[in-house]
């Protein structure tokens, strides 16, 4: 797990950004300031950011706010102690 250094601007770039946008579909770099998405774009775009700390995805996916917070744990629920529903 890649730690980030706590700064004010963070650019993501070097991987496939999924942005959920339907007029724009993928991104090559995103912009973070102050744990909230500033700006999406092209490569270039990290020069308009001299100050960010940049991270390298080296390829990888980033879906930008995405938030996997669900959790199973309700399901056990449905289970009685014999195992039986």
């Amino acid at each position: 797990m890649t730690t980030i250094p706590n700064e004010k601007i963070t650019a993501f770039t070097g991987g496939k950004i999924i942005t959920m946008d339907p007029d724009r579909g993928h991104a090559e770099t995103v912009i973070i300031q102050n744990g909230r998405i500033k700006d999406i774009g092209d490569a270039e775009l990290v020069r308009q950011y001299p100050d960010a700390a940049v991270v390298d995805l080296s390829g990888r996916t980033l879906l930008p706010g995405f938030i996997d917070s669900h959790n199973h744990l309700s399901s056990f629920g449905c289970f009685s102690r014999n195992g039986q529903t």
